[in-house]
């Protein structure tokens, strides 16, 4: 008989795509139906709980994300290329094969970048071996699980940002970056892109287009700026 407010931070929806219908889905969707205010953490989540699991928008309140201020930090470069980041899990969700093949199409018009992957998951060993199909492993680096301390020293060394997310509700990562003053790459398919407004954005499947911003990025100081501001 009480009130129930649920805060969705993440769905079945968005882990496994629009077709997943399995028992996660059913107890999301019948947890939701009970529910008197659901508070996601994006508009973006909002409309994937209103058009996959049919709820009214009239029970749906979306409140963003927030993070505690972190004192960002310049370190030495390991490398005298520049350094284009992907922090997270290595998952579907999470777009991290589109991120070899953006990779891929800038060492096509630059070799001096490297490609930088934080994080470990299912994806891992068959992403090695996408790099390495495409003969670029001398420029793609998977670094497997790294502890916070670690993610911020890859985070005071780099030069663009990417997150190519098929469904991100929010993506604090992408927040993570900017605090340290790293222009931002961001997939549209995220609740981020919706408070980062100086971020450039694409669909996670233009991988052209997210080459193009990261390639203008690392040749382009005024848009680095005028991306960060």
């Amino acid at each position: 008989g009480k009130p129930l407010v649920m805060h969705i931070h993440s769905l079945e929806v968005d882990r496994g795509g629009p077709q997943s219908k399995g028992w996660v889905y059913q107890v999301e969707k019948r947890g939701m139906e009970y529910a008197d205010i659901l508070m996601p953490v994006s508009n973006f989540t909002g409309h994937v709980i209103h058009d996959y699991y049919h709820i009214p928008w009239s029970k749906i309140v979306p409140v963003h994300n927030g993070i505690r201020p972190v004192e960002p930090f310049k370190s030495e470069q390991m490398f005298k290329e520049k350094m284009v980041l992907f922090v997270g899990r290595l998952t579907r969700q999470k777009g991290p094969e589109f991120f070899v093949d953006i990779a891929e199409r800038v060492l096509e018009k630059d070799q001096n970048v490297r490609f930088v992957m934080a994080g470990t998951g299912e994806y891992f060993n068959p992403l090695l071996e996408r790099a390495a199909q495409k003969g670029i492993a001398h420029r793609f680096h998977l670094t497997g699980f790294l502890n916070l301390d670690k993610v911020r020293k890859l985070l005071s060394i780099a030069d663009v940002y990417v997150m190519p997310s098929l469904s991100e509700p929010f993506g604090l990562s992408a927040v993570e970056a900017v605090q340290f003053g790293i222009p931002a790459v961001i997939s549209k398919q995220s609740g981020v892109s919706e408070v980062l407004n100086g971020s450039l954005k694409f669909d996670y499947w233009d991988i052209n287009r997210a080459a193009g911003y990261i390639l203008s990025l690392l040749h382009d100081p005024v848009l680095v700026e005028n991306v960060k501001a």
